[in-house]
């Protein structure tokens, strides 16, 4: 937490896990509730589709490997598990 912190938050919880059925879309409204910290999202092991944004859905929805999200920015994202075991939600950093 905090600024340069190494623990990340989902729906408040540090260790938030769900199930999907393979081939299931589901849905993920990602806020960056942070006030000075930049996140990129990414979820290896599936396929992310960005389909709106803080504007709305957007126009040409985009196949991504990872979202980055600004200080209150928001994204929704469409993920694909096509494959069974588990996806892990992941805060990609150059290092």
């Amino acid at each position: 937490m905090g600024r340069y912190g190494n623990v990340m938050l989902v729906a408040g919880e540090t260790a938030l896990s769900f199930a999907a059925q393979q081939g299931e879309v589901v849905r993920l409204y990602l806020t960056n509730t942070a006030n000075t910290r930049v996140f990129n999202v990414a979820l290896p092991g599936a396929r992310m589709k960005l389909v709106g944004g803080d504007s709305g859905r957007y126009e040409h929805e985009s196949f991504v490997d990872e979202v980055l999200l600004a200080p209150s920015e928001r994204a929704v994202v469409d993920v694909e598990f096509d494959r069974a075991g588990d996806a892990t939600l992941e805060h990609v950093t150059p290092e």
